[in-house]
C-alpha cells in the first residue's frame, strides 16, 4: 500500500497524509485526522519503512515498561487489558521489564523509545517521565490519580471491604496483609479511615502479618471478621479456622481481594474481584486518545463501587444481638395485568397494560424487611434461567444472605399472573415452578440461618412437609415465627401450636375456620389450637387482633388505594422488623398498618415497599 493509495481512500492530499503520519498535523481537523489514522491502521501502512531514523513517523506501537516483573499480583491482569484495547485500536504492544533495578529500568525505557513506540505505559505510579518526546502514562499502586498518573486505589478498596463488614455489625476486624508492602499500607489506611468515619475505634493490633500472629490473636475469637489483601491469605485463615473447629462465616466472617480469576481451591470465600483488565483497557484507551490527538478527557476509572461477589463467607458477628429476619417462602416473576374487570369463565377481557417484576410472597417480605433496615436471609428456590438470575441480582443489591437461595435446574422460576382492577382489587394465578421443589432437606441444609435469626417469616406457597420442618427448626433455635396461610385449604393444629403470630386475611380465615361465623370466633378458635397471637387482616377495614398482649379491631390508615397486591407483605415485613428490634407490640402494629397503607397507595409490589426513612417521615407528617 502506497501513500498515494491511502490519500485516495481518505479523499485528501498526499501532503495531508504525510503530515498526519509524521506528527506534523497541528492545522488539520480532528475529523480528517481520525479518518486518515483509521485507514492507515486498517491497511497497516508504514511510511518510509526503509528510513528507520525518522522517529517522528507513527509506528502504531505502544511500549509497556514493567518495573517489578510482568507476573506481579496486579500487572499480569492489567497487561491483558492493555493488549486487548491496543489490538482493538490497531496498535502493537512491546513489553520490557525493568527487573526492579533502576539502571535496567532506564535501559529498557531507552530501548523502547529507540524502537519508535508512539507512547509508553510504565507500571510505577510513583515515577514521572513527563517532559520527554514520547507521551507517557504511569500505572500502579497509589493514593491519588494526577495528570497522567493512574493508580490502583488500594486505599479505597480497603475502605469498601471494611464498610461491607461494618454494615453487618462487625467492630472487631483484623486485617491480613504483608509487612513493608506499599499496597498493604494503603489498604490498611483505607480500613482505618472507614472505621474512623463510622465512629469506631482502631486497635493497633488489628493489622496482622504472619500466620503465627493470626493463630494467637484470632482464634480466641478476639476478632469476628478478617479482611485479607489476597485470596491466598484468606485460604490460610479458612484452613486455620477449620483446624480450630471454627466455621466460616458462623464464627468468623472473611472477605478478600482477588486480582485475577477466582481460585477454585479458595472455596466459598467472599471476594472483591479487582477489575484490572478493565483498568488496563481504560489506561490504554486514554493513551491512544493522546497519541491520536483526540480530546483528552479526564481519566475517571472508579474503584469505589467494587463489592464482594457473594456473601458466602460474610455473616453478622457470632456474638451479635442484632438478629436477622429469615424468610422461607416463594419467589416468582410477577406479571401485572391492569384491566377494567377481572376474567370470568367463558369471557375474554383485554388488559390495559402489563408489567413484569420480581415477586412472590417470600421475595416481597424479604425485600420489604431489608428496605426497613433489617439484615435478611432467604431460603427459596429459583430456576436456572434468566428470571432466576435477575432475582439473584436483586437480592444481592440488598446485601441479603443468599446462601439459602438455590438454583433449580429442573424447573423454571415460578410465575404469578396478577389481575388488577382500577379499584386496586386484584386476583392472582400462581405457577409454582421451582418453588414446588422446596423440600424439608432444603430447610435442614440451611439450619445455620436459623441460628442467626430473630424472626422467621413463613408466607407459605410451599409443601406442608417443608413448612413443618421450618416451624420445627425455628422452635429448636428459639426463633419467633409469623405465618401467613396464603394457599392452605386447611391447617394442622400442630402448625398453630408452633406459630407465634398467625396472620390470615378474612378470606383465608373463612376457609380455615368455616365453623365460626364471626372474626372474633375464628380468632378464638385459632388461639385454642395453639397460635400465640392471631391477626386477621381486613384490607381497607384494618385488622382484628387477638392474643395475650391485646385484643380488638384496628382501623386501616385511610389512603387512596391503587393496588392491594403487596399490602399484606408490607404489613408483615414491618411487624417483624419492629418486633425484632424489641418495639412493643402495639407500636410495631401501628408501623405495620402504616407500611401497608403506603404500599397499597402505589403501583406494584416491590416498588411499593416502603423504606425506613420514608415510613418514619410518613408517620411524623400524618
Amino acid at each position: 500500500m502506497r501513500i498515494e493509495d491511502i490519500a485516495k481512500l481518505a479523499g485528501v492530499s498526499i501532503s495531508t497524509i504525510s503530515k498526519i503520519v509524521n506528527g506534523k498535523d497541528e492545522g488539520i481537523s480532528t475529523k480528517t485526522r481520525e479518518k486518515v489514522l483509521a485507514i492507515v491502521k486498517e491497511y497497516n501502512y508504514r511510511p518510509y519503512s526503509k528510513v528507520i531514523s525518522n522517529l517522528n513517523s507513527k509506528s502504531f506501537m505502544i511500549g509497556v515498561l514493567t518495573t517489578n516483573g510482568a507476573t506481579s499480583n496486579y500487572v499480569e491482569e492489567t497487561l491483558k487489558g492493555i493488549v486487548s484495547q491496543a489490538q482493538k485500536d490497531n496498535y502493537v504492544v512491546l513489553l520490557c521489564d525493568g527487573e526492579g533495578d533502576a539502571e535496567q529500568e532506564a535501559k529498557s525505557k531507552t530501548m523502547l523509545e529507540r524502537s519508535n513506540v508512539d507512547g509508553l505505559i510504565v507500571d510505577n505510579a510513583d515515577i514521572s517521565y513527563e517532559g520527554g518526546e514520547t507521551p507517557v502514562v504511569s500505572i500502579g499502586i497509589g493514593l491519588e490519580a494526577t495528570g497522567r498518573r493512574f493508580v490502583i486505589d488500594y486505599h479505597q478498596l480497603g475502605y469498601s471491604a471494611a464498610y461491607t463488614l461494618i454494615k453487618q455489625g462487625h467492630v472487631r476486624v483484623g486485617c491480613i496483609c504483608d509487612k513493608e508492602d506499599e499496597q498493604s499500607l494503603y489498604f490498611w489506611q483505607g480500613i482505618m479511615r472507614c472505621f474512623i468515619e463510622n465512629g469506631l475505634s482502631i486497635d493497633e493490633k488489628q493489622d496482622l502479618f504472619d500466620e503465627q500472629d493470626v493463630d494467637a490473636q484470632i482464634f480466641n475469637q478476639r476478632f469476628t471478621a478478617f479482611i485479607c489483601i489476597d485470596e491466598k491469605k484468606a485460604g490460610n485463615i479458612k484452613r486455620l479456622a477449620m483446624e480450630r473447629g471454627l466455621r466460616i462465616p458462623e464464627n468468623i466472617s472473611l472477605i478478600a481481594l482477588c486480582a485475577a480469576k477466582r481460585n477454585p481451591f479458595a472455596g466459598e470465600i467472599s471476594m472483591m474481584m479487582l477489575p484490572l483488565r478493565e483498568y488496563g483497557m481504560a489506561v490504554c484507551e486514554h493513551l491512544v486518545d493522546i497519541l491520536e490527538k483526540r480530546e483528552e478527557k479526564e481519566f475517571s476509572f472508579s474503584w469505589s463501587n467494587i463489592q464482594p461477589d457473594s456473601m458466602d463467607s460474610i455473616d453478622v458477628p457470632y456474638d451479635s444481638s442484632n438478629k436477622s429476619i429469615l424468610v422461607v417462602g416463594s419467589v416468582n416473576m410477577d406479571v401485572f395485568l391492569n384491566m377494567e374487570e377481572l376474567p370470568q369463565e367463558g369471557k375474554t377481557v383485554v388488559a390495559n397494560s402489563m408489567n413484569t417484576i420480581p415477586g412472590g410472597k417470600g421475595l416481597n417480605q424479604a425485600i420489604g424487611s431489608a428496605k426497613l433496615g433489617a439484615n435478611i436471609s432467604l431460603i427459596a428456590r429459583v430456576g436456572a434461567d434468566y428470571e432466576g438470575a435477575g432475582v439473584y441480582a436483586l437480592l444481592r443489591e440488598t446485601k441479603a444472605d443468599l446462601r439459602g437461595v438455590m438454583r433449580d435446574k429442573s424447573q423454571n422460576t415460578g410465575r404469578a399472573y396478577i389481575y388488577v382492577r382500577p379499584s386496586g382489587d386484584s386476583s392472582i394465578v400462581v405457577y409454582a415452578g421451582a418453588n414446588k421443589n422446596m423440600t424439608p432437606e432444603d430447610i435442614e441444609k440451611n439450619e445455620r440461618l436459623f441460628k442467626k435469626a430473630g424472626y422467621c417469616l413463613l408466607p407459605l406457597e410451599l409443601s406442608e412437609e417443608t413448612v413443618r420442618m421450618a416451624l420445627k427448626m425455628a422452635k429448636k433455635h428459639d426463633v419467633k415465627t409469623i405465618l401467613k396461610p396464603s394457599t392452605m385449604r386447611n391447617i394442622p393444629d400442630e402448625f398453630l401450636g408452633m406459630v407465634d403470630y398467625f396472620v390470615p386475611n378474612e378470606a383465608e380465615a373463612a376457609i380455615l375456620c368455616p365453623e365460626c361465623d364471626s372474626i372474633q370466633g375464628k380468632a378464638k378458635s385459632f388461639l385454642a389450637k395453639g397460635a400465640g397471637t392471631v391477626i386477621i387482616t381486613r384490607g381497607h377495614n384494618g385488622c382484628y387482633v387477638a392474643g395475650k398482649e391485646q385484643e380488638g379491631f384496628y382501623d386501616a390508615i385511610p389512603v387512596k388505594v391503587t393496588d392491594t397486591t403487596g399490602g399484606a407483605d408490607a404489613f408483615i415485613s414491618a411487624l417483624a422488623v419492629y418486633l425484632n428490634e424489641n418495639y412493643a407490640f402495639a407500636q410495631a402494629l401501628d408501623y405495620a398498618l402504616k407500611a401497608a397503607a403506603f404500599c397499597v397507595s402505589r403501583h406494584g409490589t416491590l416498588p411499593a415497599m416502603v423504606d425506613r426513612a420514608t415510613l418514619e417521615s410518613y408517620i411524623v407528617n400524618m
